[in-house]
């Protein structure tokens, strides 16, 4: 599928960089791959989802599903976890689920004696990983977003919004 000017390819082109420097600033921080890292996008739908796959360079038996995009956490879960990138999707989004009402049961604590509680706002804090998770889902339930058969990405995106492509990138 193509874009439709070259200012989209290059919208495009900007937006995959910052993903994937997302990516690789959440492997080094969250101490995933302490090494040197290959990743690649394996699905996105431009300017809203990213969805890649990483693991430390000479040892593809190491990887990684991770999530970014706009309003999303980068978020990472183990490879095995998935076999399809529309699996990896259902479960960030079931482990957003998950993560919302823990952090909901903190707000509902309050202060736990060391005025952390008191400077976080809990309740947003799940409000917004519902929020994402639901979104998310909404995206996994669209059969025409992952078949090819049912529909080129051109009029899918052009349903939701957005302008672009998911190709992959190395």
């Amino acid at each position: 599928m193509g874009f439709k000017t070259g200012q989209d390819v290059e919208k495009f082109a900007e937006w995959l960089k910052e993903e994937i420097q997302s990516m690789s600033r959440h492997v080094s921080t969250s101490g995933l791959i302490s090494d040197e890292a290959t990743g690649l996008c394996v699905w996105a739908v431009p300017h809203l989802v990213f969805l890649g796959q990483i693991w430390p360079k000479g040892d593809r038996s190491r990887k990684y599903w991770i999530i970014s995009g706009l309003d999303l956490p980068t978020d990472h879960i183990e490879e095995r976890l998935a076999a399809t990138p529309r699996d990896a999707a259902r479960h960030f989004s079931m482990k957003w689920q998950l993560q919302s009402s823990k952090v909901a049961d903190l707000g509902e604590q309050g202060d736990s004696g060391d005025g952390s509680s008191a400077a976080t706002d809990w309740q947003q804090i799940a409000g917004s990983l519902q929020s994402n998770a639901e979104a998310l889902y909404t995206l996994v339930e669209r059969d025409e977003l992952w078949d090819a058969e049912k529909g080129s990405l051109e009029t899918v995106l052009a349903t939701i919004g957005q302008k672009g492509t998911g190709d992959t990138v190395q």
